[in-house]
């Protein structure tokens, strides 16, 4: 499996590529209409009612210092994940912290495991790029 890490290109920061699953991930820092438009859409809810979230918009500005990961499959636009820093205590000791948020994989992407895929890069990247402790 041949898999790159961190390419510039004209959308965003290309964090992750895998051509034999044929799977690219990019970062960015501002929702784009792609990523807008997949939470609007999104229902929440396995069995019995779905939720949509009526506040998108106001939820996304609230982000503070966003790193939002976009999902490709095919060079399609599969699905995004949001996560925000958060300072947290634990015990004594103030940590910086990461909340991920807005996971929406498009169901038409879906059974692919593309959910997991970009939820586990994403920490990785954000392991491997942002110092600790988080």
């Amino acid at each position: 499996m041949e898999i790159s890490h961190s390419r510039d290109t004209n959308l965003g920061l290309e964090v992750f590529r895998s051509n034999e699953d044929r799977i690219r991930i990019e970062l960015i820092h501002t929702p784009d209409d792609d990523c807008v438009r997949r939470w609007e859409t999104t229902a929440t809810g396995t069995s019995g009612p779905l939720y949509r979230n009526a506040s998108v918009l106001h939820t996304i500005k609230n982000l503070k210092d966003p790193f939002i990961f976009k999902i490709y499959f095919e060079d399609r636009f599969a699905g995004t994940v949001a996560y925000s820093r958060r300072r947290v205590k634990i015990g004594e000791v103030d940590v910086l912290a990461f909340y991920g948020s807005h996971l929406s994989i498009d169901p038409r992407f879906g059974r692919r495991g593309l959910g997991s895929i970009l939820s586990k890069q994403a920490v990785s990247y954000l392991k491997q790029r942002v110092p600790p402790p988080h």
